[in-house]
């Protein structure tokens, strides 16, 4: 069952930088999907252990601003992004020692998809709407295009 992201006006913070990070992420998520499809459970695993890096890189962008500009809902956000991190890393490890079988790929897929989804429209949009209310700016950043450049950073 090919359950995919795609972007629509409802994913949209109307702050550019979030926006271009979270299709980025969509695109991850993607790829993901597709190796799944495939049957690839090392495109599987390789692309989950891109998706972990990027979204530290992400989340550690977000979280960057929030401090800088000290947006009150901080530490709820932030507990956001810690359970995502624990989620993850628990089926990395499951990956690692079981292996990925169909039914846990699409599990990882429905779970990171459906994650993704209700933190942009939920706290991100939040967040979003603090920065565009009190004038306050993020910086463009370049997008990592590899795992080797997400593990420097």
């Amino acid at each position: 069952m090919k359950k995919e992201i795609k972007w629509d006006i409802s994913l949209e913070t109307g702050v550019e930088e979030i926006d271009k990070q979270h299709k980025y992420f969509i695109k991850i998520l993607n790829e993901i999907n597709d190796a799944i499809l495939r049957n690839s459970r090392d495109g599987a695993l390789e692309a989950l252990h891109f998706m972990d890096r990027y979204a530290r890189w992400h989340f550690g962008t977000e979280e960057k601003y929030m401090k800088k500009y000290g947006y009150p809902d901080f530490e709820k956000h932030r507990a956001e992004h810690k359970k995502f991190y624990e989620n993850t890393r628990r089926m990395l490890q499951h990956a690692r020692e079981k292996g990925i079988d169909n039914v846990f790929a699409f599990s990882i897929n429905k779970y990171l998809i459906d994650w993704l989804i209700l933190h942009i429209k939920g706290e991100d949009k939040k967040f979003a709407e603090f920065l565009r209310n009190n004038k306050l700016v993020v910086e463009k950043e370049k997008l990592p295009d590899s795992f080797e450049k997400l593990e420097k950073t």
